[in-house]
């Protein structure tokens, strides 16, 4: 994968990443209140899948260095750009694949270190939830040079999210203000692949939420706390479990999350 230095700045956005996003060292999650119902670990699975949207909008702001391309086509400097009412934010640092940092990419480069930032309200882009943000994190692509098969992906980013949905198996609405720290390791896409999805790694959410009465902060009913799964399997749909018990598909296109077995 990467070199020890990187993945020590890796296990540093770690522990920073909730401060970055807006949470202090008091707020990080802990497992006093684990999922013990279905319909618990439908509502956890859909938070993780919000969090998902966030990644997955960083990491198409930054594909065109995700694949060959000509240099022209890359974006050189930082980014600011919207997703609703969601401002992102995103830099760029480039490296030779002896990890000799780079001023602009070229063909030498073979990996992209995308650091994000996100805050705002989305309730345009998606009919599926309406969530304020609040995001921070750092992602790192390897293999991007020609001669290098796999493109691999490893980072930590971190989400609070104080959303509104309706709950996966049931016409009700669901509350929540949630701290979610995820971390992504060893996923990996064949340059050859026809449809661009990992064939192996995971991302992996640590998830403590509290389910709010209409969205009142202080009003709080149940208290969650989960950790869910996703595992790529060169498929649309990869798995995604909560606590190793509960089972979902994950719509790598649409980033929806259904009930096992009806995507």
């Amino acid at each position: 994968m990467f070199p020890h230095r990187n993945r020590f700045l890796l296990t540093l956005a770690l522990a920073c990443v909730f401060a970055l996003a807006g949470c202090s060292h008091d707020d990080n999650p802990t497992i006093p209140n684990p999922v013990t119902s279905q319909s618990d670990a439908d509502d956890v699975a859909f938070l993780a899948g919000i969090s998902f949207d966030n990644v997955n909008t960083v990491l198409q702001a930054g594909e065109p260095v995700a694949a060959p391309v000509p240099v022209d086509a890359v974006v050189l400097t930082d980014t600011t750009f919207q997703r609703g009412n969601v401002t992102f934010q995103l830099s760029r640092r480039y490296f030779t694949a002896a990890h000799v940092e780079q001023t602009v990419p070229d063909a030498t480069t073979d990996s992209l270190v995308l650091g994000s930032r996100a805050f705002g309200t989305d309730s345009t882009s998606s009919a599926r939830y309406r969530v304020s943000v609040g995001h921070a994190g750092q992602l790192r692509l390897g293999g991007l040079i020609a001669a290098r098969p796999i493109v691999t992906l490893e980072g930590a980013w971190g989400d609070t999210l104080d959303a509104r949905f309706t709950a996966l198996r049931q016409a009700v609405t669901r509350t929540f203000y949630a701290r979610v720290l995820t971390v992504g390791n060893g996923v990996r896409v064949p340059k050859s692949s026809t449809t661009g999805y990992p064939t192996a790694g995971q991302i992996v959410w640590t998830v403590h939420a509290e389910r709010t009465r209409d969205g009142v902060r202080a009003d709080v009913e149940k208290t969650l706390d989960a950790v869910v799964t996703l595992t790529f399997n060169g498929t649309r749909f990869p798995v995604l479990t909560v606590n190793g018990t509960w089972s979902y598909s994950l719509d790598l296109v649409t980033g929806a999350v259904s009930v096992a077995g009806s995507a």
